[in-house]
């Protein structure tokens, strides 16, 4: 089995995904092969799994916990998901561990990570490698640093690809919820990945 590897993919691909022991890959694999990196190719994916998938629970693993992927992971967690949080920096892990958002000014998030801290379908974790080891789909929101003069520092994405692929189970959906560059997915992160 392979590693799917998305980019753009959004929860209702997570809610018709790889755990749900009804789901037919060999259409997905049918489906993705005759699509190209164009949007309009992602949303004929996307549209395909929800046709041909069901509602169900996944483990989800969202690596970076900025005010991107924080509230996504609370949003997956709230949805009945079971989601390990990871970020390299051991602040944001022990402010979020203790239901704190590291950054004030997000509608709700406050409360709702108390919540689903509490609830325990929301935990996190620095251990990028092994988060990802017990997870059905991996949702990449690392950002992608430019310099002044638009130079893309792929340091920080190629430090958790790395990480992720050390940790991937065959069938693991790995998404890319970050703005790089046309063919980056393709090009740079899947080789690592698989």
């Amino acid at each position: 089995a392979r590693v799917i590897v998305l980019s753009r993919v959004d929860c209702r691909v997570i809610n018709a995904c790889t755990a749900c022991s009804r789901y037919d890959w060999g259409e997905f694999h049918k489906l993705r092969a005759g699509t190209d990196d164009t949007e309009d190719s992602h949303e004929v994916v996307r549209l395909s799994l929800v046709e041909f998938g069901q509602e169900c629970s996944v483990d989800v693993c969202v690596v970076a916990l900025g005010k991107i992927g924080l509230p996504l992971a609370v949003q997956f967690a709230r949805s009945g998901h079971q989601v390990v949080g990871v970020d390299i920096d051991e602040r944001t892990v022990a402010s979020v561990s203790a239901g704190e958002p590291p950054f004030p000014g997000e509608a709700d998030l406050e409360e709702y990570l108390k919540e689903v801290i509490g609830d325990g379908s929301l935990r996190v974790t620095t251990d990028t490698t092994g988060a990802v080891a017990e997870s059905d789909v991996v949702v990449v929101v690392v950002p992608l640093i430019v310099d002044a003069d638009a130079r893309p520092n792929f340091g920080p994405l190629d430090g958790a690809t790395q990480a992720i692929g050390s940790g991937l189970r065959p069938g693991t959906l790995v998404s890319y919820e970050t703005t790089i560059p046309v063919h980056t997915t393709r090009d740079r992160f899947t080789a690592a990945l698989e």
